[in-house]
């Protein structure tokens, strides 16, 4: 075990990303520095890095395939949204227009998360195209009101209801608020 002190190609605070499961010395990092976020590589452990895609917006999303090959990155500034590498990391491609939040793989779907107040988001979305589209699954709107309010609850518990119901809701084309379930 020894300590490296790279050169960065940018400047900001650091968060790794991924460690390729196939090539240890295969490294991603993100960072977030005052002209938007990098993604850097490093092909030798961490000795050097280089930007590999450059985005404008906070990269909040991250995700790698099981095997490494694929890697997306997100941009909560929805012009940006979605990239894609078929490469483990070494280039990246537009794909979806989505403000990403949050990303997770799994064998079948590419799970995402965004900022549900703004135009276009949702809570929770999903991609079966490996992030070429990305459908919202749920949206702050859909929820229904708590399972269950207590008995004596009754008109507070709907009042409440209301009042989140109008928060979780606000700046998006959401439905009337509907009374929560009773118990």
């Amino acid at each position: 075990l020894h300590e490296l002190h790279p050169t960065w190609p940018t400047q900001g605070r650091l968060y790794l990303a991924a460690i390729d499961p196939k090539n240890s010395a295969r490294i991603l990092v993100r960072q977030l520095g005052a002209s938007g976020s990098d993604l850097l590589l490093s092909e030798d452990a961490g000795a050097t890095f280089a930007v590999v895609l450059h985005t404008n917006g906070a990269m909040f999303g991250f995700a790698q395939s099981p095997d490494g090959q694929r890697v997306w990155a997100g941009s909560g500034d929805a012009t940006e949204g979605l990239y894609r590498s078929t490469d483990r990391g070494r280039t990246f491609a537009p794909v979806a227009k989505a403000p990403i939040f949050c990303l997770h793989d799994t064998p079948s779907e590419l799970f995402t998360c965004s900022n549900p107040f703004t135009a276009g988001g949702y809570a929770i979305g999903v991609s079966k195209d490996d992030g070429t589209t990305v459908k919202p699954l749920i949206e702050f709107s859909n929820i229904l009101g708590p399972v269950a309010c207590d008995a004596g609850a009754g008109l507070a518990c709907e009042k409440s209801w209301t009042a989140m119901h109008a928060t979780l809701t606000t700046q998006t084309t959401a439905p009337a608020p509907s009374a929560p379930p009773s118990a």
